[in-house]
């Protein structure tokens, strides 16, 4: 399935631009790397599209609401502002109606009260010939299934918003190709969710295809890269102490925004530093480190001792933690992976296993409807060696960056750390400048600062 158009909106707070299209009302970038309407205009409402070039699509976006407004949503098959279909989010209850607008008026078409529509899920809408169908956060709405032949030539698809409290994150759009498209899963476990080699840009050739700029309060620089076993670097990522780079939500990561699950995880990087802790490296919140999350797991950090702690990511204490030995701030490279099974968390140091917890197993558990990911910097006060600062940032050199929708294996962290590759095609280590053929690309936008 080929996609069409994809962006996450990660960059400068600023008016949307080409090749966004707006309908109505005056449409921008808000600083947290969203979409949203800052004037209504003309009947309150608010319409911007993308060309896709096709009417046949999968629109995936993840909406994010008030808990209020109503007759917000995704706009699909829009012809021009009087005239497309309408999938509208009511963030009251959770619940999603259709309606056509046909020459400026609407007319309900369909509804579905199951209550899956809260802040921050993400929606896909599956467009093949005359048939609609509709998911939330990979759970089908049976009930917001259509058939209908209306505006089906048009390829104009977009977002909505209604004199209400609203944003998108994560807009997509992907040709569905020959496949039925419906049960297309929300992510696959053996996916590389996002790659950083730091070679010469922040370009990610995992499977979030972000490239783009880190945060504006530093700079990251590209040095010497890791001199790892088993192959040549050119660069790596500096840190100068004051920078972190924006992954941005991970939609095909599914922590869980309710209750707790279990969702396996891995965080694998190459590291060199000789500054005193604490110092951020991977972190999971509920907004950047540097906005004061009111929730937030520094999710890999060196503490105030020196020790490289992690946690991925909340089991509901800050004391189920693993940590290295010793002080691993000594000034050479080391390779680390923190590791999450679905069961216990993990901790491995060049190559071999140095920590491991629980005694019993460990849970994720929510904390928030929307997570924001960063690399270089955490919230570590409050957690064990954390300090007292309100943003720890990685000082030194990073290499290699890697984050599984898995639990690695120990004999894949140890090929890691001799440099070797573990998913199954020519993927370089740090610094090399060959290409890597994705096993799924499924986002194809660009990671620039907010």
């Amino acid at each position: 399935m080929a996609t069409l158009f994809s962006d996450d909106f990660n960059r400068s707070a600023g008016p949307i631009g080409s090749p966004w299209e707006t309908l109505n009302g005056t449409w921008e970038i808000s600083l947290g790397g969203r979409l949203t309407c800052t004037d209504f205009g003309s009947g309150s409402q608010a319409v911007c599209v993308v060309e896709s070039g096709a009417s046949d699509v999968l629109l995936q976006s993840q909406v994010i609401h008030s808990g209020t407004g109503a007759d917000c949503g995704l706009v699909v098959r829009a012809v021009d502002n009087d005239n497309y279909l309408l999938l509208a989010i009511n963030g009251g209850g959770g619940t999603a109606v259709w309606y056509e607008r046909v020459g400026g008026g609407f007319t309900l078409i369909g509804g579905w009260s199951g209550g899956v529509f809260s802040s921050g899920a993400l929606v896909r809408v599956v467009c093949l010939g005359t048939s609609i169908r509709v998911y939330a956060n990979g759970v089908e709405a049976t009930g917001l299934a259509l058939t209908t032949s209306r505006f089906q030539t048009a390829t104009k698809h977009g977002v909505r918003a209604y004199s209400g409290s609203i944003a998108f994150d994560v807009f997509k759009l992907t040709d569905p190709g020959d496949e039925p498209g419906w049960d297309v899963p929300i992510y696959e476990l053996d996916d590389k969710l996002f790659h950083l080699r730091f070679d010469g840009d922040l370009t990610d050739s995992g499977q979030l295809g972000y490239h783009g700029t880190d945060d504006p309060e530093g700079e990251v620089t590209f040095t010497t890269a890791c001199p790892g076993p088993g192959f040549a670097n050119s660069h790596a990522g500096h840190f100068d102490g004051a920078s972190f780079v924006r992954i941005g939500i991970i939609p095909d990561y599914p922590y869980p925004s309710a209750g707790a699950e279990a969702i396996p995880a891995s965080f694998s990087f190459w590291f060199k530093t000789s500054a005193a802790g604490p110092q951020g490296i991977f972190s999971q919140a509920v907004a950047y480190p540097d906005e004061f999350p009111g929730g937030n797991v520094p999710a890999v950090y060196i503490d105030s001792t020196g020790k490289l702690r992690s946690s991925l990511f909340w089991h509901g204490s800050t004391g189920h933690q693993t940590q290295s030995l010793s002080a691993v701030n000594d000034g050479e490279w080391h390779h680390a992976a923190a590791v999450y099974d679905g069961t216990f968390d993990k901790l491995y140091l060049d190559g071999a296993l140095v920590s491991t917890v629980p005694t019993s197993p460990l849970s994720q558990h929510a904390y928030s409807g929307v997570y924001y990911y960063a690399v270089g910097a955490a919230r570590t006060n409050g957690w064990s060696n954390g300090g007292s600062g309100s943003c720890a940032y990685f000082n030194g050199d990073l290499d290699d960056v890697r984050f599984y929708g898995k639990g690695l294996t120990a004999d894949e962290v140890a090929a890691l750390a001799a440099g070797e590759d573990i998913d199954g095609g020519t993927t370089p280590p740090p610094g090399d400048e060959t290409s890597h053929v994705l096993k799924r690309l499924l986002f194809n936008s660009k990671l620039l600062a907010g």
